[in-house]
């Protein structure tokens, strides 16, 4: 569809209801699905048609946050891949923030994601390039 140049909306709602529908009460951020669009979708019938994709952003790949514990100026979060990989983030907020990362290379008696979250206090944190490279 030719985007509409006449001063109306091409949708039934303003533009400004969209994005107050959106908006994550809990969180206090709009809430937004990214998509592109895709000029090689075919339809049902093998025609090449453009169509709208999802755009998936994971700034942490395939992990997804299983826990988290905020203790004072401390705020750990535990994330965990399909694959049973792990790391713990810890940010500490005593003097500005600092983000520092438990993984397995700098944690190696640590093998599953339970132990490293029971022990989550008195991991080895390193630097996202330390902790993450073996």
């Amino acid at each position: 569809m030719a985007p509409n140049r006449t001063g109306s909306n091409d949708t039934k709602h303003t533009e400004q209801w969209m994005q107050g529908q959106s908006f994550d009460e809990e969180f206090r951020v709009n809430a937004v699905e990214i998509l592109g669009f895709d000029p090689l979708t075919q339809d049902a019938d093998g025609t090449v048609v453009g169509g709208l994709k999802r755009i998936t952003s994971k700034a942490f790949g395939d992990y997804i946050a299983n826990d988290i514990e905020e203790t004072g100026n401390l705020t750990y979060i535990g994330f965990e891949n399909l694959d049973g990989d792990y790391f713990i983030q810890k940010i500490d907020a005593t003097s500005g923030k600092s983000i520092r990362f438990a993984t397995i290379v700098n944690n190696p008696t640590r093998t599953t994601y339970a132990l490293a979250w029971t022990n989550r206090a008195t991991l080895t944190y390193e630097t996202y390039s330390t902790a993450f490279t073996a």
